[in-house]
């Protein structure tokens, strides 16, 4: 099996930086819906079950487990070979676009409006502070591995 997911890398789960993320993905949420283009009703219903763990986390429950062996393990940091200096508030309001876009769609609606307009409100509030955030102490990477039934 295969399995790819969000994780970081800091074992502390409340990460300043993470936490930063998803406490301004609710906020460009609720900016939205104060001017009418989510449904404030919807908003109080509206629950991103997101969690990141860290490496030795998932090494750590997929062991306890114990169904399954892990054959393969990889961490990537999507942030590389990135020069920083091109990260822009619109270039992390694409990416945050692709990350929610499935559960803000199912939820609200699927609409490319309502995804347009996230993408500008992601602008409009990207505080300098954030940018140099994401330039700095992006804590977020891609977990990769391939699993093996034990039997």
């Amino acid at each position: 099996m295969i399995l790819s997911l969000t994780g970081t890398q800091s074992p502390d789960p409340a990460n300043e930086s993470t936490q930063q993320t998803w406490e301004f993905v609710a906020r460009i949420l609720d900016d939205m819906a104060s001017r009418g283009v989510l449904d404030k009703q919807k908003l109080k219903t509206f629950y991103i079950p997101l969690y990141a763990p860290y490496e030795e986390e998932v090494k750590d429950i997929i062991e306890k487990q114990g169904s399954f062996s892990i054959c393969r393990l990889q961490v990537h940091d999507s942030m590389i070979g990135v020069n920083k200096a091109l990260i822009s508030p619109k270039m992390i309001a694409y990416g945050l676009r692709a990350a929610f876009e499935p559960i803000i769609g199912d939820h609200f609606g699927s609409s490319t409006e309502i995804m347009d307009e996230f993408v500008r409100t992601t602008e409009q509030l990207m505080s300098p502070a954030l940018l140099e955030n994401e330039r700095t102490k992006n804590p977020r990477v891609f977990l990769a591995m391939s699993l093996a039934r034990k039997s």
